[in-house]
């Protein structure tokens, strides 16, 4: 037979055995964790550009800026990697205005405007140097990505593949 001891404290509200308040603190605990937890949003994804795949290639997103204009643009890269001995990988790049993007010269950043608020997206510095345009994420961030989906078209449904570019906005 096997004994167990408890020792007995006072609560406010009565007596309890030193395990039914550690218990009790642990539920306390737990709920707490979740109501913090639980109360983190899932980050935005707002998706810009889609256009069907063309093979299992390298993606790369990136912004651009036009200093003079104020104006922002998302651009995709697809590389296909050449062939055989002396074959050089291919680039095709495609650009994309995205409504709501745009350069704030007074900010030096690429902000996009969203459900009614301005949210920085990347922060452009230049170097002096050639004058080129520095552009970091900082707000969101640009994601390029292969995703797949069943598409019907006529009678026939069939899973296609699609390059998609999207700006996925930290909370």
């Amino acid at each position: 037979m096997q004994r167990s001891f408890s020792r007995m404290i006072e609560t406010d509200k009565g007596y309890a055995t030193y395990n039914e308040e550690i218990l009790s603190m642990k539920k306390l605990v737990l709920l707490l964790s979740l109501i913090v937890f639980g109360s983190v949003a899932e980050a935005t994804e707002i998706k810009v550009f889609e256009m069907p795949s063309e093979g299992n290639h390298h993606l790369n997103s990136y912004y651009t800026v036009d200093r003079n204009t104020g104006e922002a643009k998302v651009n995709l890269s697809v590389m296909k990697q050449g062939r055989g001995r002396g074959n050089h990988p291919q680039t095709k790049y495609f650009r994309t205005h995205v409504p709501g993007l745009r350069f704030d010269s007074g900010l030096s950043a690429v902000v996009f405007d969203y459900e009614g608020q301005e949210i920085e997206c990347a922060k452009v510095t230049q170097r002096t140097i050639f004058r080129l345009d520095i552009i970091r994420d900082s707000g969101c961030n640009l994601i390029a990505r292969r995703t797949s989906r069943y598409v019907t078209s006529g009678n026939r449904t069939v899973k296609r593949r699609f390059y998609e570019v999207v700006i996925k906005i930290k909370e």
